[in-house]
């Protein structure tokens, strides 16, 4: 398996809130894709509350830690989904029999639990994801900013938007053009291509952690913006409770693609200084998230191999004990993933 190595960089500043005070939080490296032990670390700014890469890779040199086999390359949905697999449990000393029954006696237990828990606290957004991306009328423009695919500007054009992408990997763009999109290299040349006024949605799925500027692509970005287009974007939330208690096991520290992880108030604060007027944010309820950190830390202690590591978040058994945890964590403001939505 190929390493990769970049030359690295200090990060003395908050890129957001320019504040230095950054108190030291772990030290991670690149773990999905089993490309070296480079070590880099992570700071949370005591401003403005975000976790950033205080040692992180040179810009010019982050490319490599993005293989041909990386995960959003192949797959870009529009709503997350927890899909799961049959639970397979640990072993224990009984009757086959009795531990079917048993197991199924306590997953209905926990089914009518996460059923009454949903109904006294419905999940808001898979609604507003459904309403935002469906056009009221054809020929609407959307653009997704960070691409990765072509798999979510298909969905799109099948609803009736007019499909733009933008992506920093000249064979994503070559692939997204071959699915017959319009689609453009990441450079500087980019913003003139796409007319100010332009653009009625914009598009950021978990795409901002990774930007090395993020003021001044959202800035840009408001500008392509039509008068009452929208701006969507995903993100790990730097206040989730997963991160608090399992540090560089977080799964979505995604060391080291992720520079600047974000907080619900530290998102509202940049989009409204790009000239938003309304910003709304929406903790997403899921689980894989929890049972893949986990996963991380128990193949770390050399209990699990890399696959059963991964498969965890397709145990249906464990995405149901997590569920309740994981709407209690959202109603907190401290789930694994949270989006905003501004105007």
């Amino acid at each position: 398996m190929a390493s990769a190595r970049a030359r690295t960089e200090r990060v003395v500043a908050c890129p957001l809130c320019g504040a230095r005070r950054l108190s030291p939080v772990c030290r991670a490296h690149e773990r999905l894709y089993n490309l070296g032990h480079q070590s880099f670390a992570y700071a949370r700014c005591s401003g403005c509350g975000v976790v950033i890469q205080s040692i992180r890779p040179v810009e010019a040199d982050v490319a490599a830690f993005y293989p041909p086999r990386y995960l959003p390359y192949k797959a870009n949905p529009v709503v997350r989904s927890d899909t799961a697999s049959p639970a397979r449990g640990p072993h224990l000393p009984l009757h086959p029999g009795f531990r079917r029954r048993a197991t199924a006696v306590a997953l209905r237990a926990v089914a009518s639990l996460n059923a009454a828990l949903a109904r006294r606290f419905p999940d808001p957004l898979p609604g507003v994801l459904d309403a935002l991306y469906t056009p009221p009328r054809r020929g609407q423009v959307l653009l997704d900013f960070g691409c990765g695919s072509a798999a979510f500007l298909d969905s799109a054009r099948a609803r009736g938007w007019e499909t733009l992408g933008v992506d920093f990997l000249p064979e994503i763009v070559e692939s997204v053009r071959r699915a017959g999109h319009r689609v453009l290299l990441l450079n500087d040349a980019t913003w003139d291509a796409i007319p100010d006024g332009s653009v009625d949605l914009v598009r950021l799925n978990h795409v901002i952690e990774h930007l090395y500027a993020p003021r001044e692509t959202i800035a840009q970005l408001r500008r392509k913006l039509r008068p009452g287009g929208r701006l969507h974007l995903a993100t790990p939330n730097a206040t989730s409770v997963t991160f608090r208690l399992l540090r560089r096991h977080w799964i979505s520290l995604d060391c080291p693609r992720h520079i600047v992880i974000f907080t619900p108030r530290s998102t509202r604060r940049l989009l409204r200084s790009a000239g938003f007027g309304r910003v709304e944010c929406f903790q997403e309820v899921l689980t894989k998230d929890v049972a893949r950190s986990l996963g991380l830390l128990l193949q770390r202690r050399g209990w699990l191999d890399t696959s059963s590591a991964v498969d965890l978040m397709h145990r249906r058994g464990l995405a149901a004990l997590l569920f309740a945890p994981a709407r209690l964590a959202a109603l907190a403001c401290a789930a694994d993933r949270f989006h905003a939505v501004a105007s």
